[in-house]
């Protein structure tokens, strides 16, 4: 599948737009660009890490991660409060995990800290439920999603077989159905999927973005129906820019309304964006980007906005940045500044009224933090988002 590698142009965006909102774009150019983001924090917990967060469709926030004492935690916020709610949804340590809502708008969630595990919130009572993958520890991340029938997918990497010893290294989804998780491997690639996102479609069909970390690939795979098989396209490679080794590390997947594919993801050096096109994939470079060098700072969170942009929040250092496309270009703003602890996790989502909330970990005292970003005409920098009290 072609692939191009360059900065955001015109002829390129209409390759993706659709000319009512081109139009609308064009006359308002002038003021968009002038706009950027304000920043409120708000404080939920003491402590957090591997954060994921969405906003349902009534506004109200649903946010999980897990604590440094090692416990799986939920919080809520009802829209229009500024009030945290939060309860345990298991005991045990967190390395990564992944939340969405299902057609009710209720969360599920996925986790991962030695064993794969999967939370479903029925009534007020969290219903956690290992999958059983032959008991060889798992290390890396996971990623869910549910059709519109209720059914989880879910993705994985797997690292050793099931002696425990013996490397696997390969992305491994699963399926609930009748009430059995049906369980197979994606893509037998050189090591794939360390970095793994899943979206499932309103037709019920999942699209999985990931890495195959060996080979320097950027991938993306759609399930064939009702079947077993994917269909599975090469975004990006070393091989396209031979300057940038590694390639699709933290990467994170959004479907837009035409079904289109967006994805959010690292190379050695830079973060980048790749949009699905009838001719094949777009692969922009938003910016320079280098997280601090374990696995774990590879954090990158996308949402499109109603306009149909993206918005991209992302570790770079041990800073957290925003990037959004305004209709002519990329522009980046450090929302979190570095501190004493180095991990971020960010995590965002997008509201109806396109409001963003950016969660993460206080950079000093290790708290969970939820910041509200909404368009201002007014700069506003990193160090004054922090100072300001956790409320809207």
């Amino acid at each position: 599948m072609p692939c191009k590698i360059s900065v955001v142009t015109r002829a390129a965006k209409i390759l993706w737009l659709p000319i009512a909102i081109l139009a609308m774009w064009a006359s308002l150019a002038g003021a968009v660009a002038a706009q950027t983001w304000t920043w409120t924090p708000e404080t939920v917990d003491k402590t957090g890490k591997a954060m994921k967060i969405k906003v349902d469709t009534s506004g109200n926030v649903h946010l999980s991660y897990g604590t440094d004492d090692g416990v799986w935690k939920y919080a809520f916020q009802a829209a229009g409060t500024k009030r945290w709610d939060s309860m345990d949804v298991g005991p045990g340590g967190v390395s990564y995990l992944d939340l969405t809502l299902d057609k009710d708008q209720s969360p599920v969630m996925c986790e991962t800290f030695r064993v794969l595990r999967y939370a479903k919130l029925v009534g007020a009572k969290w219903v956690v439920q290992e999958l059983d993958t032959d008991g060889a520890p798992i290390g890396f991340g996971c990623a869910i999603g549910v059709a519109p029938d209720g059914t989880p997918h879910i993705t994985w990497y797997k690292e050793k077989g099931a002696d425990h010893v013996t490397p696997y290294v390969h992305l491994k989804y699963a399926s609930l159905e009748d009430g059995v998780w049906l369980i197979h491997t994606l893509d037998f690639d050189n090591q794939t999927g360390k970095w793994n996102s899943i979206v499932v479609d309103p037709k019920g069909i999942p699209h999985v973005a990931y890495d195959a970390f060996v080979d320097g690939r950027m991938k993306y795979a759609v399930r064939n129906g009702s079947g077993k098989d994917w269909d599975i396209q090469v975004v990006d490679s070393r091989k396209m820019n031979d300057a940038e080794y590694n390639v699709g590390m933290g990467n994170s997947l959004v479907l837009d309304a035409q079904g289109h594919a967006h994805i959010a993801y690292y190379t050695t050096h830079s973060m980048r964006y790749a949009v699905q096109t009838a001719n094949g994939w777009n692969v922009h470079v938003i910016a320079d980007a280098s997280p601090l060098g374990s696995w774990l700072d590879y954090r990158s969170s996308i949402v499109l906005d109603k306009a149909g942009y993206p918005h991209v929040a992302y570790q770079d250092g041990a800073a957290v940045k925003h990037a959004w496309y305004d209709g002519k270009a990329w522009h980046v703003q450090l929302v979190v500044t570095p501190g004493s602890d180095e991990n971020r996790f960010p995590a965002m989502a997008i509201d109806q009224n396109d409001h963003l909330y950016l969660a993460y970990r206080d950079p000093n005292d290790r708290s969970v933090k939820v910041a509200v970003g909404e368009r201002s005409d007014a700069p506003q920098t990193a160090v004054a988002a922090a100072a300001k009290p956790g409320t809207k």
